[in-house]
């Protein structure tokens, strides 16, 4: 081993994991501070060699290591590696960059970390490790009737129910929007059951609909049956514990036909009517003794785009600047909560970009979500981990969608 690198690694929420290292052994071990499985670190190299790749590894402990044929001759001294990330040195030998630690990775109390260039590599140092994540996170839990993580397939299992509860722990999901297309021998008692063990572990549940035809007036008898087989009545059947905490509404009037033939004019109508039903069904819930049962939505991010004749290149007619600030105004006085769906968006800029004016604007909550679509969006895994971790680091709470696509991609790199 030749000329050592200087390992520091910055966990989430801030706190320094106080990995650094000493230019010649015996190396000083400093105490790490906490990570959470699935959170955002920062890793930073100091010593590097300018200009070559930096690789980063976490493995089960220091140990004899693998000697990769990429090293040029340098070997690992942490045993059973996995990379977690890669970043070229810059002119001042500092490599840095954010990754999130897949749960795989944090599979016990203390891990320990190294990072390696060619013809060197880093002294190990150890780093303790919490399971859970600080659950901010949501998810969409769709019935994906088929799918061995919808709840068509899981629901009433109880070996498959444990399986979930776990893979929402390890990967910090703590807000759980599930679907029931048509309530299965489950209904009432097992999905009520399902919900204590998820309160029990500090999860919010909320039940999620989604039809986009009911924008129409005349179509809200067929959510307003829904809200009362599936919140009311629901709720009288179970105890506290096991009822619902909000409603989610997935209704997406761009997913009409009418959508891509209509004017501007027409898809302001749309969105108009998209926020009608909002109140509806906020109105429907207090008027059915369901006022403590929260209501959240879905919108696009672009519905706040400006048309050209505003300065912009949006495809919704606004009418003016003060049209569009009522509209969203509306959507806060309905709902307490959004989730923007920043879809096709490979990194964290162009995602927290496409939600800025949303977040200076809006009176409620505003959420991010992602779509899981590794193969697509995301190249690997670890680019939607990565810009997971940054887009929480600016203070923004995300979604995932969907919990079927997040399991089977994460299943795929063995995770859980």
């Amino acid at each position: 081993m030749r000329g050592l690198l200087g390992l520091v690694l910055v966990g989430c929420g801030g706190d320094v994991a106080g990995l650094g290292m000493e230019a010649a052994p015996p190396p000083v071990v400093l105490e790490a501070g906490p990570l959470l499985t699935g959170e955002r670190a920062t890793l930073r190299v100091e010593g590097a060699v300018p200009g070559q790749d930096v690789w980063f590894a976490v493995g089960g402990g220091a140990g004899a290591g693998p000697c990769p044929a990429l090293l040029g001759g340098a070997c690992l001294g942490i045993t059973g590696p996995q990379v977690v990330g890669r970043v070229r040195a810059d002119a001042l030998g500092v490599a840095a960059m954010a990754a999130v630690i897949p749960p795989t990775a944090l599979a016990a109390p203390q891990r320990w970390f190294q990072a390696a260039q060619v013809g060197q590599v880093s002294n190990p140092r150890p780093a303790r490790v919490l399971a859970g994540g600080g659950r901010a996170r949501g998810t969409w839990m769709w019935r994906d009737t088929g799918r061995p993580h919808g709840t068509a397939t899981f629901m009433g299992d109880p070996a498959r129910e444990a399986g979930e509860r776990a893979s929402l722990d390890a990967w910090g999901v703590g807000r759980v929007y599930e679907s029931y297309e048509t309530p299965g021998p489950a209904w009432p008692g097992g999905v009520a059951a399902w919900h204590a063990d998820l309160h029990a572990a500090g999860h919010e549940v909320q039940l999620l609909l989604s039809e986009n035809t009911w924008i129409e007036p005349a179509n809200y008898a067929g959510i307003d049956a829904l809200l009362q087989a599936r919140i009311v009545d629901f709720h009288a059947a179970v105890p506290p514990e096991g009822r619902f905490d909000a409603v989610h509404l997935d209704v997406e009037p761009h997913g009409l036909p009418d959508w891509s033939t209509g004017t501007p004019a027409h898809r302001r109508m749309r969105l108009g009517q998209l926020v009608a039903l909002f109140q509806h069904v906020r109105d429907w819930l207090d008027a059915h003794g369901a006022a403590d049962v929260r209501l959240y939505g879905d919108l696009v991010v672009w519905a706040d785009g400006l048309p050209p004749g505003l300065g912009g290149t949006g495809s919704i007619g606004w009418t003016s600047l003060t049209d569009r600030q009522y509209f969203f105004e509306d959507v806060c006085l309905a709902l307490d909560g959004v989730s923007l769906m920043a879809y096709e968006r490979a990194s964290s800029a162009s995602v927290l970009s496409s939600v800025a004016w949303e977040r200076a604007n809006l009176g409620c909550e505003v959420r991010v979500a992602l779509e899981a679509d590794v193969g697509q969006t995301w190249g690997e895994l670890q680019d939607l981990l990565v810009v997971l971790g940054e887009v929480e680091d600016d203070g923004v709470p995300t979604d995932l969608h969907s919990w079927s696509q997040w399991r089977e991609a994460s299943a795929a790199v063995g995770g859980p």
